[in-house]
């Protein structure tokens, strides 16, 4: 009698029912980054996760408390990552109304932080185009924010004009500096 390979073989109905989303995927998951335009360098404090293990946006944290929210990884240089694992996270619903990129070769800043500029008109003309630039690609809630990061900063030019004027001769109050500093405070 033959023996046929069917009578061997009992098929089962299969019960494994794939829980995508459910478990825990290992990834190497972006700490800190480099926005690829603007070299700003930010924290990574959130991001999507597929199963397949790929993150493809991420939330970023800037200077000054600045936060963008998913954003492209492929607009960034991942410059320290972390190979872990936890659950899928859900990608963004992307839509064409979002905030615009700024790119910040195309602004007409007369000099950059480690320079000195030629006076304090061009400063403040650099800093009213980088204040408009961000809050352009941040949104309106940047703009309270960088008024806050001035305030401060504000008052620590303040703080070390009073400073110098109380050590140096040269210094004195109603110098035209003082007169500057007067139009950023509240």
């Amino acid at each position: 009698m033959a023996i046929k390979l069917k009578d061997l073989v009992k098929e089962e109905k299969d019960t494994f029912i794939p829980t995508y989303g459910t478990g825990d995927v290992v990834h190497d998951c972006p700490k800190h980054v480099q926005e690829i335009k603007t070299k700003l360098k930010g924290k990574v404090i959130n991001h999507s996760l597929n199963e397949a293990g790929e993150v493809n946006f991420i939330d970023v944290k800037f200077p000054f408390g600045i936060v963008r929210k998913d954003q492209s990884i492929k607009k960034f240089k991942i410059l320290e990552a972390q190979t872990h694992e936890h659950v899928v996270k859900a990608e963004p619903k992307v839509e064409a109304a979002n905030l615009p990129d700024v790119d910040f070769s195309t602004m007409r800043l007369k000099s950059d932080i480690a320079k000195k500029w030629d006076s304090t008109d061009d400063m403040m003309d650099d800093l009213r185009q980088w204040i408009q630039a961000n809050m352009a690609a941040g949104g309106p809630d940047l703009g309270r924010d960088i008024a806050d990061a001035l305030k401060l900063m504000s008052n620590y030019a303040l703080g070390e004009y009073k400073k110098a004027s109380s050590t140096s001769p040269g210094y004195k109050p109603g110098d035209h500096i003082k007169k500057e500093l007067d139009k950023f405070k509240r």
